[in-house]
């Protein structure tokens, strides 16, 4: 450790100044009047800064600022011409030197990480740090993804960061990943830690394609993982069709829909009454505020088949009109969950998903084109072949489809 026999200099400390200006006069004079005559591009690039510099200008007038922040927050015009030490020594109150004993002095090692701070900057490999939140509202942005899985991101993230004990996406290493996984296995199978990590890489990916990192460190973090294969059986409904009369009588109707549309249980829960069109002899699934769908091919128009036509016709026509939900004891607004608590395992033998898995089985048994099927599920065209992508299907393919339901 290197010592120094002589008191340093302690002059030209930031903040000495009893009171700072005021707030809006020093935020107009350090962002806008110095960007004023730039470029529209040179001022979008810069705004990560300016936001920065406008939080420590806040924290500077409350007498809070953290040094790291301040340095975060220099703008290019603060680091030029100068030395690493003057710019921590001018804008911190940080020493650079610590007493360790009478009269001896060592580097003070946080003024070391400041200046290694202003390097980077200077050097232009420094990049600003973000939060989980900036990445969860980039991904909203970019991706508009539905609001369960804006939950499921943020979840599992926020579990890794709080096991990495990180406040910023760059701090994140592929030993924090590596570890997180062996702390999970511990309490989940690997199946259910392989979705959470490809949660997790997905979010990093776009971090490191909007250059906040340099690389993904959840890469590579699901290669090991085996999890036990189930095939899957074909699901039939014979049980279930006998003794559905035994669910609540407020599940009758949730148990026709679903039984007769392949849609999901939530798109299924969502439905209003004007969604029913008789005339058209249509359903028309739409996002609500409540009940956003997974993604644009979600909303659709599903014929209404024969077997579930009585029992939509038995509904009153003012509720037909109606655009409150067809059925509002299956929407928790509290938790924001449908039809929770619903289980028809014991007396139908199947899950709500068994009527969906049911209706693929059935209509690809009959020849019926994967297309068509997609189109009536509401699935993303397939990408593994070219043509998957092209076209679509019309009414009367739909039609034909959902009358061979059965």
């Amino acid at each position: 450790m290197q010592y120094i026999f002589q008191r340093p200099r302690r002059s030209g400390y930031y903040g000495q100044r009893s009171v700072p200006p005021p707030l809006r006069s020093h935020i107009g004079k350090s962002l806008w009047t110095r960007k004023l005559g730039g470029s529209l591009l040179e001022a979008r690039r810069n705004l990560p800064q300016f936001l920065a510099e406008t939080d420590v200008l806040i924290a500077e007038a409350r007498g809070n600022v953290d040094p790291v922040q301040k340095i975060r927050s220099l703008l290019p015009e603060h680091l030029e011409e100068r030395s690493a030490f003057e710019v921590v020594e001018e804008n911190t109150r940080v020493p650079a030197y610590v007493e360790t004993a009478a009269d001896q002095w060592t580097e003070n090692p946080d003024f070391l990480k400041l200046m290694d701070l202003v390097k980077a900057k200077q050097e232009g490999s420094y990049k600003q740090p973000r939060t989980k939140e900036d990445l969860l509202q980039l991904a909203e942005r970019l991706k508009q993804p539905a609001r369960a899985t804006i939950a499921l991101w943020d979840r599992h993230l926020s579990a890794l960061m709080e096991s990495a004990c990180v406040e910023h996406i760059g701090e994140i290493t592929e030993e924090h990943v590596l570890e997180f996984r062996n702390e999970q296995l511990e309490t989940i199978v690997a199946s259910s830690l392989k979705t959470k990590l490809r949660y997790i890489r997905a979010l990093l990916e776009l971090a490191k394609d909007q250059k906040w990192i340099d690389t993904n460190p959840a890469n590579g973090a699901t290669k090991h993982l085996v999890s036990k294969q189930k095939l899957k059986q074909v699901v039939r409904l014979d049980q279930a069709d006998l003794h559905w009369q035994e669910l609540p009588e407020p599940q009758h109707l949730l148990w026709h829909l679903c039984r007769w549309t392949g849609a999901h249980v939530s798109e299924v829960a969502g439905l209003r009454g004007c969604d029913i069109d008789l005339k058209e002899d249509v359903i028309r699934i739409t996002p609500t505020e409540e009940r956003p769908l997974k993604n644009i091919y979600r909303e659709r128009v599903i014929p209404i088949h024969n077997n579930l036509r009585p029992h939509l016709k038995a509904l009153s026509e003012a509720k037909l009109q109606s655009t409150e939900l067809l059925l509002p004891w299956a929407y928790n607004a509290d938790r924001d969950r449908w039809c929770e608590g619903v289980s028809w395992k014991r007396k139908l033998g199947i899950t709500p998903k068994g009527t969906r898995d049911w209706a693929a089985s059935c209509l690809r048994g009959k020849d019926i084109n994967e297309r068509v099927i997609g189109k009536l599920f509401g699935h993303s065209p397939s990408k593994e072949s070219v043509t998957g992508v092209y076209g679509s299907a019309d009414m009367d393919a739909l039609r034909r489809a959902i009358t061979m339901l059965e």
